[in-house]
């Protein structure tokens, strides 16, 4: 059985081996003692004996000095022993990342798959160097498919993650501006998000996969694939990254010599699938991603059909809410770039064409101001041609303003005993929590909502306490 690693003293179980990682704002070696209370069996460290007695009474040190285990580099371990436990479960590794859309290609596909096999994916976004292996060293130990988000700042971190991970499937759901800042082109982008397939590998069936099998479901019929004891490593990217690479040969743009896999597949934003979320055509193209990794994998039109329809979009990528006056909110600011902004709200203005619709965008962060004001441009022009539409910029405004200005255009009124100087933003996400979220299949047009309040923006933004306001004052 796998000992549990756990990096937070938090939620560390007796038992539990302890690893402290440094962090900008943060040291797990002064949490130690707290770990060694708990009952944790094993602590890494990256301080020797001599350094740890000036945050760690000697005493407990003496007493619990067997249970140390001294690394030059906490983190490097903890990667490790990722990639370590990743060999010994051996399960097939779908990596995705890109631009905009991999959390929500992940969560697709994992609606789909997991129906039909024992998968583990990432939880929320861990897509980081410290994320990946988290991900990974939680996988139960009969994972058959794991399916982990990639995502990076700069260059040569999703090499990291890819080496950490060993990927069989590769997915890039697009190539846009987000980091444009941080990486300087959009083809410094493209080379960051190749990196994904740089330890690209076979899969390789074990004895114990290949032992069983019969054509009684679509997990059976993917053992089956056994017999041959290998799947070949399969790289999935939109028709564009697609059409890119065609005309470089298919050359990796980072090593100028042919792409190592064994099949280059693309999908589309062509609509296939029936969605129970507002879609958009970013969203038709990562549902059309899912599949192509779900085909792979034995299963079929209906069944990944069958599988969306589970989808369910998480807080802040979608998420619909009404309040007490029949506004109906959709939350979409956990993340923006200037290509999703666009996208979502031509979406928005599509669907509710005969309702009135507030479109409220914030701070689009790490992206080049120019490509930021053509977006919004374009917004504006396609307000401009509907008469029950309005667009509120709420950029470049203080915290303060925007909250007074928006509660203004909702017509709501704050009373002395209900100012926004005695509200604490946890008692309005309490609030939000309790009873205002309505189900992402509810059929909207059935609601008769008042009006239809879109919000957009980066998460350093905060646009969700304009929806938390709304429900307080609403």
């Amino acid at each position: 059985m796998q000992e549990k690693i756990s990096t937070d003293t938090r939620d560390i179980q007796a038992g539990d081996h302890y690893l402290a990682l440094i962090g900008e704002k943060f040291d797990g070696h002064n949490f130690i003692a707290e770990a060694l209370e708990k009952g944790a069996a094993a602590v890494y460290s990256s301080k020797d004996f001599k350094t740890l007695t000036e945050i760690i009474n000697q005493q407990i040190i003496t007493e619990n000095q067997d249970k140390f285990i001294i690394v030059k580099d906490t983190l490097e371990e903890y990667q490790r022993l990722a990639t370590e436990y990743r060999d010994k479960v051996n399960p097939l590794v779908i990596a995705i990342t890109g631009s905009n859309g991999k959390t929500t290609t992940k969560e697709m596909l994992a609606a789909v798959l997991k129906d039909h096999f024992k998968i583990h994916y990432s939880d929320a976004n861990f897509n980081n160097e410290i994320g990946v292996p988290k991900t990974i060293l939680a996988m139960p130990e009969d994972t058959k498919i794991l399916i982990l988000e990639m995502g990076m700042r700069g260059l040569g971190q999703i090499d990291l993650l890819s080496k950490i991970a060993k990927p069989n499937i590769c997915v890039i759901t697009c190539i846009g501006s987000a980091h444009i800042e941080l990486l300087g082109s959009k083809e410094n982008i493209k080379k960051a998000k190749m990196e994904i397939i740089n330890h690209i590998q076979d899969y390789k069936f074990s004895d114990s996969t290949s032992s069983n099998s019969s054509n009684k479901n679509p997990s059976e019929k993917f053992l089956n694939l056994s017999v041959q004891k290998i799947l070949p490593k399969t790289f999935i990217i939109d028709e564009n990254l697609y059409s890119e690479l065609e005309k470089d040969g298919f050359n990796n743009p980072n090593t100028s010599q042919p792409i190592s896999v064994n099949e280059i597949l693309k999908f589309s934003s062509e609509e296939k699938f029936r969605l129970n979320v507002i879609t958009n055509q970013g969203i038709i193209s990562d549902a059309n991603a899912a599949y192509e990794a779900a085909k792979i994998l034995g299963l079929g039109f209906d069944q990944t059909q069958n599988g969306l329809l589970n989808y369910q979009a998480l807080g802040g990528r979608g998420s619909i809410y009404k309040d007490k006056h029949n506004n109906i909110y959709i939350n979409d600011a956990y993340n923006a770039s200037p290509e999703s902004l666009l996208l979502s709200v031509q979406g928005i203005l599509d669907k509710f064409i005969d309702h009135e619709i507030l479109i409220v965008i914030g701070e689009i962060l790490e992206n080049e101001a120019e490509l930021i004001e053509k977006s919004v441009n374009e917004i504006q022009e396609l307000c401009s041609h509907n008469p029950k539409s309005k667009l509120l910029d709420f950029r470049n405004i203080s915290h303060e303003l925007r909250l007074e200005l928006f509660l203004k255009e909702l017509n709501l009124k704050i009373d002395a005993d209900r100012s926004l100087e005695n509200i604490s933003y946890k008692e309005l996400e309490l609030l939000m929590s309790e009873a205002s979220l309505i189900s992402s299949n509810t059929n909207l047009a059935h609601q008769e909502p008042y009006r239809i309040i879109y919000l957009k923006g980066s998460r350093g933004a905060r646009l969700e306490e304009l929806l938390f306001l709304g429900s307080y004052y609403g």
